[in-house]
């Protein structure tokens, strides 16, 4: 009886902890959503390089699928809701059910998935 109890204050606990990590990623994105409207932050690496990155218009293409603009969200980055799957299951692979080897493949597949379109978009220049 004991260890149930025990048991369950620490299922309690540790949900507790992931709902708490959950809140400091929600805040710390909008937190970055607010910046880049205000200070109309870009990305990074491209402004530091003039190369921009795998992960460009991420941003702007999620922003896009909120607004139900499909075309723009294709436009700035096709593969911005693969990602941040990939991010989120990345971080709760137990979510799954399914053996290493595939969530190790899910995730490398995306990454492999986004470095190609990203090779195509660069080719045909249509980075915005």
């Amino acid at each position: 009886m004991r260890a149930a109890l025990d048991e369950k204050k620490a299922r309690r606990k540790r949900a507790g902890k992931l709902l708490a990590l959950h809140g400091i990623v929600i805040l710390a994105i909008l937190l970055y959503l607010f910046l880049l409207n205000y200070f109309s932050i870009g990305c990074p690496i491209r402004s530091l390089t003039g190369i921009p990155c795998p992960t460009c218009g991420v941003t702007r293409a999620l922003l896009s699928l909120l607004r139900l603009d499909f075309a723009g969200y294709f436009r700035y980055n096709p593969m911005a809701v693969p990602l941040c799957a990939a991010i989120f299951l990345a971080f709760h692979e137990k979510l799954l059910r399914i053996g290493r080897r595939w969530f190790l493949a899910l995730i490398i597949g995306t990454a492999v998935l986004t470095f190609v379109v990203y090779l195509i978009r660069l080719k045909l220049n249509i980075i915005l």
